[in-house]
């Protein structure tokens, strides 16, 4: 039978790109051009200002016995160096360090920083007698006493302190007047007494103590300054003890003459006890030959520690008035 020829068509054969078809080609572009670099304005900066070159301040010269200054013609107010120079350390076993000021007050604000402050001073200088005069502190306020004691206690392990006002009462804690005295460290121990005006004026407090061979009492006094009763103010220390010497019974009192008349008569009971005096005070009067401090010592045989120093001979002694040029402050 012949053969029949059949058209017959076969699917055509497929390739790897029927089934992964390659992308369409893409017609080439040109590369977006970068932008043109930002032109910044040229920074200008201020010129620049030197500062004026300052000298050091001059360094003061070294005060000692040749170089301090004239004491009558040194500006009142400037503090100078007079005297031993302080030494640190000391030796506590040979040495006892006093220190004396009329602080114008103790600061009872800020919980007594201004007290801190001092007393931390005084006890990196090792002062072992300290006497502070016109303290302005009504002592008969309970917190404010304790507070003062509260800071000096913090200071220094071993004290013994009193304290002096007068009789009138004062509502606050500020009161014109009065005294404190301290004795520190290990020589506190050897205290046997102290005290303040037996008169209750307020006027000095004092310590008493023993050594081996002898007895000390130590003064720390203040004398109101001079006041007519006409021109004192109602709240000054003056008029203070005016007020309460005329309700003991004195008919026109003067408390300038009375504090030097009681002063010198309590200084005498002490010399019958056979007691060395130290007295700290602050007499607000001018030393000379002619004023009350002048007699108070004489009738006592005291004499002015600065007075005596070797130094005294190089200088005469600063002023210690700060509103003049005069001597009101001494060791005697």
């Amino acid at each position: 039978m012949p053969l029949r020829h059949s058209s017959c068509s076969h699917p055509p054969q497929r390739t790897r790109l029927d089934y992964f078809p390659r992308p369409p080609r893409r017609s080439p572009s040109v590369a977006p051009s970068a932008p043109p670099p930002r032109t910044q304005p040229p920074r200008t900066q201020p010129p620049r200002v030197q500062p004026p070159r300052t000298q050091p301040p001059p360094q003061p010269p070294q005060l000692n016995q040749q170089t301090i200054p004239d004491a009558t013609n040194q500006d009142p107010r400037s503090p100078i160096h007079w005297g031993d120079p302080l030494v640190l350390p000391i030796e506590e076993e040979t040495t006892t360090r006093f220190y004396y000021q009329n602080v114008n007050g103790l600061k009872l604000r800020d919980a007594g920083s201004d007290i801190k402050l001092s007393s931390h001073h005084l006890w990196e200088r090792k002062a072992s007698v300290i006497g502070f005069s016109e303290t302005n502190v009504e002592w008969k306020q309970s917190w404010a006493t304790n507070l003062v004691f509260q800071i000096f206690r913090r200071q220094w392990n071993h004290l013994k302190w009193c304290h002096s006002t007068s009789e009138t009462k004062f509502e606050s804690a500020y009161k014109p007047g009065g005294t404190c005295s301290l004795v520190t460290g290990s020589l506190a121990t050897r205290v046997i007494s102290e005290g303040s005006d037996p008169h209750n004026l307020g006027r000095w407090s004092y310590i008493t103590i023993t050594g081996r061979s002898r007895t000390i009492t130590i003064i720390t006094a203040y004398c109101p300054p001079v006041h007519s009763i006409e021109t004192a103010g109602p709240l000054t220390n003056y008029f203070q003890q005016y007020h309460q010497l005329r309700q003991s019974g004195v008919t026109s009192p003067d408390p300038r003459q009375r504090f030097f008349t009681d002063l010198t008569a309590t200084a005498h009971a002490f010399i019958h006890k056979r007691h060395e005096l130290v007295i700290m005070l602050d007499s607000n009067d001018d030393l000379s030959d002619s004023s009350p401090t002048h007699s108070l010592t004489t009738e006592c045989g005291l004499f002015s520690v600065h007075e005596q120093a070797d130094y005294a001979a190089d200088s005469p002694a600063p002023t210690t008035y700060a509103r003049g040029r005069k001597r009101s402050t001494t060791y005697w």
